[in-house]
C-alpha cells in the first residue's frame, strides 16, 4: 500500500534570497499474508513493515539522513531525481520494498503469490497475478479458448518477450467463476527464467487455488482475493490515519525546515 501524506515547497535560504524545492512527505506498507490450509483460522498476517520518506526535488543525494515529525512518526529524507514524476518514483519505491519483504520470506512458503506483474528475472519463484489488465496478451484462437474455459481451469503458457528489455516473461489465464467475457478471467505471470517445467507445475496449482479465493467485495472482483482484500486492510492501518499525519507534519513544519538547513550547505 502507498501513500501521499502531503505536499510542501520547502524553503531554503535567506528571507529576500531564498529557493523552494517541491518536497512530498509519501508512506509504504508492505506485507506477508500465510495461508494455512486445513486449520480453523488460516490466515496469518505477518511480517507487516512501513517505510516513510520525504523527497524532495532538486536535493543531492543523502545518506542516513531521517526527520523526526513526532516520537512514532519519522521520515527518512531522500532526492527526488529530477527526470521522475513522484508517481512513477514512489511506484519505484514500493516494489523495492515488496521485494525486501517477499526476500525475507521466501523460504517459508511452498507456493509464493505477489500483488502485481512478475519481474523479468528473479531468483525466487514467485507468481505475480493482475488484478486490472490493461492490455491482454490472448490472442487469435486463445481468445476463444479463454472465453470458453470453465472455472477451475487455465489456458496454456504463453512466452510474451519485451525486446526493450531484452527479456521475457511467462504468463497464462485462469477462470475464477462463472460468467462471460473477460470479466472472471485472471492473468498470473512468471519470471523468464524460470524452467517451463517449473511453470507449467506452479501455473497448475494456481487454477486450482485461487478459484476458491475470488471475492465479491470490491471493485476489483473476484480478482482481488479475500486474502489481499484483508491484507490491504491491514497495510492501511499499520500506516496510520492520513489526516492525523498531515497535521503532525504541518505542526512540526517549521522545526523540520530548520533541521533540514545543514543538508543543502
Amino acid at each position: 500500500s502507498r501513500r501521499l501524506d502531503l505536499c510542501v515547497f520547502l524553503k531554503v535560504g535567506e528571507e529576500k534570497n531564498y529557493e523552494l524545492y517541491p518536497s512530498y512527505f509519501c508512506s509504504l506498507s508492505a506485507g506477508f499474508v500465510s495461508l494455512k490450509l486445513n486449520q480453523t483460522n488460516p490466515l496469518d498476517y505477518q511480517k507487516l513493515e512501513v517505510e516513510r520518506f520525504f523527497l524532495i526535488k532538486g536535493l543531492r543525494e543523502v545518506k542516513g539522513k531521517s526527520i523526526e515529525v513526532s516520537k512514532a512518526l519519522s521520515y527518512k529524507v531522500s532526492p527526488l531525481p529530477e527526470d521522475r514524476a513522484v508517481e512513477t518514483y514512489i511506484n519505484q519505491l514500493m516494489r523495492d520494498l515488496e521485494e525486501r519483504v517477499l526476500e525475507k520470506n521466501y523460504g517459508e512458503a511452498n507456493l509464493i503469490f505477489t500483488d502485481g506483474p512478475a519481474p523479468f528475472s528473479s531468483p525466487i519463484p514467485a507468481i505475480g497475478f493482475v488484478k486490472e489488465e490493461r492490455v491482454t496478451f490472448l490472442r487469435g484462437d486463445l481468445v476463444n479458448l479463454a472465453l470458453k474455459l470453465k472455472p477451475f481451469y487455465r489456458t496454456p503458457l504463453l512466452k510474451v518477450t519485451y525486446p526493450m528489455e531484452g527479456s521475457s516473461k511467462l504468463v497464462w489465464y485462469v477462470k475464477l467463476k462463472e460468467g462471460e467475457g473477460y470479466k472472471n478471467l485472471m492473468r498470473f505471470e512468471l519470471p523468464g527464467n524460470v524452467k517451463v517445467e517449473e511453470a507449467k507445475e506452479l501455473a497448475n496449482l494456481t487454477s486450482g487455488i485461487f478459484p476458491e479465493f475470488a471475492s465479491d467485495l470490491d471493485r476489483r472482483s473476484p480478482q482481488n482475493p479475500y486474502p489481499v482484500i484483508l491484507l490491504e486492510k491491514k497495510l492501511r492501518e499499520v500506516m496510520g490515519n492520513r489526516k492525523v499525519t498531515q497535521v503532525q507534519i504541518l505542526r512540526g513544519f517549521e522545526k523540520i525546515e530548520r533541521e533540514l538547513l545543514e543538508v543543502f550547505k
